[in-house]
């Protein structure tokens, strides 16, 4: 076998047929990753018998001692039941990135711990990769562990996935818990309007998520680096940016309208019996129409259309992947995220995408837990728990090993 660097347009058409194949495996990442601090970017391949059988991407970053910390995120690209190729990987890659001054390597690849069901159950005879992490530690990676948390400085262990292949849209809604298909009913009487930004819009998407993230205390992508995503991957129509909108004269106007026809039904049975339990539960139907229009008619000093959630999405190979998203909090009964998962779902149906990727969960299925509401939003629309093997660190340098020391002293 050999090890070499490849050219970004033989990665590219690897990366693409590839089993473990990934956006993040992927050069339109390149000015994206620059975007958040990532400096070089590099190719790498396996050839057995002139025949490339593994790659990765990786990405580096300088600190302050001018030595790299290098990561393969979602990758390497490798056959994993392959000994021997992991082997010669792990081997190589160990002199590649010291060469290039790099201290150390993370790598994440997609490859399933155990097969889990839609609870987080691991599934009976199912998928299990354990013994590879095992083989990885006895080479020489270091594992960051099984854990059921978000590690905002890693990438997601645990993801929700729901397959679309073989579906069609009333099969996906069908099979959606009873309270998200009643909600979703609920979106589509709100007079919601579901609007793809350009490039030009995206200050828009960017005052959601920021509002967001300050209201739920987390890092927010900079607007750099959502424009930087939107130009590598808009041309092959691989990317979306959607927000939903409330169209606040045609909420009014349906309100007006629902509550003229339940006054009449009110006004007929008040004059047959105004005592009858119909009669009364018309009459708290009304009130509560009557309320809730003067609610929206409040909504018209917010303007016309007014955005309520957004959300980013991007598609990679056969799956979309739901990347960030934000929501302001005072429409939040409007249910609007709802209304957008179910326009992609759609669309993904539409346009024969396999899988529906919901990203990340923490793993811990406690309803006591503090995220678990995020992963109740992405089970209500059916799927499954997906558990990937986790993060593995390899030392390349003994300044590493001397950067622990200095931390240990000076703690």
């Amino acid at each position: 076998m050999k090890f070499e660097e490849i050219s970004v347009a033989e990665f590219d058409a690897f990366a693409s047929t590839h089993p473990l194949k990934n956006y993040l495996q992927c050069s339109k990442m390149d000015p994206v990753s620059k975007a958040t601090g990532w400096e070089n970017v590099y190719y790498v391949g396996i050839r057995r018998d002139n025949a490339l059988v593994g790659a990765a991407r990786l990405i580096a970053l300088k600190n302050k001692a001018n030595q790299y910390y290098f990561s393969a995120p979602s990758g390497p690209l490798l056959d994993f039941n392959d000994k021997e190729l992991v082997a010669f990987f792990t081997t190589e890659i160990k002199k590649f990135v010291k060469s290039k001054k790099g201290f150390e390597l993370n790598m994440n690849p997609l490859v399933i711990h155990k097969e889990r069901n839609i609870d987080g159950d691991i599934v009976p005879d199912g998928e299990d990769n354990g013994t590879l992490v095992d083989y990885l530690k006895e080479l020489g990676y270091r594992h960051n562990g099984f854990i059921t948390q978000y590690d905002y400085t890693k990438d997601v262990r645990w993801v929700f996935m729901l397959d679309l292949e073989g579906k069609d849209e009333q099969t996906i809604f069908k099979e959606m818990k009873q309270n998200h298909r009643n909600i979703i009913k609920k979106t589509e009487k709100f007079c919601i309007e579901i609007k793809e930004l350009g490039y030009d819009e995206l200050g828009e998407f960017k005052k959601i998520t920021e509002d967001t993230s300050k209201r739920r205390n987390f890092e927010d992508r900079t607007l750099e680096y959502y424009q930087s995503a939107y130009k590598q991957f808009i041309e092959d129509d691989q990317i979306k940016y959607l927000v939903a909108y409330l169209n606040v004269e045609a909420y009014i106007e349906k309100m007006q309208n629902e509550l003229n026809k339940e006054e009449e039904k009110y006004k007929r049975n008040f004059e047959k019996n105004p005592d009858s339990g119909k009669t009364k539960e018309l009459g708290v139907l009304v009130n509560s129409l009557t309320k809730r229009l003067k609610e929206a008619e409040e909504l018209r000093a917010d303007g016309e259309m007014i955005p309520l959630s957004a959300a980013m999405f991007i598609m990679y190979g056969d799956e979309i992947t739901y990347m960030f998203s934000g929501s302001y909090d005072k429409y939040m009964n409007f249910y609007a995220q709802y209304a957008i998962q179910w326009y992609m779902i759609r669309w993904g149906i539409k346009h024969d995408y396999k899988r529906y990727n919901f990203r990340g969960i923490t793993g811990c299925f406690d309803k006591k837990d503090p995220e678990y509401g995020v992963y109740e939003f992405k089970k209500g629309f059916n799927g499954y728990v997906c558990e990937y093997i986790g993060d593995f660190m390899l030392t390349t340098s003994v300044f590493n090993t001397i950067l622990k020391i200095a931390k240990k002293v000076k703690g």
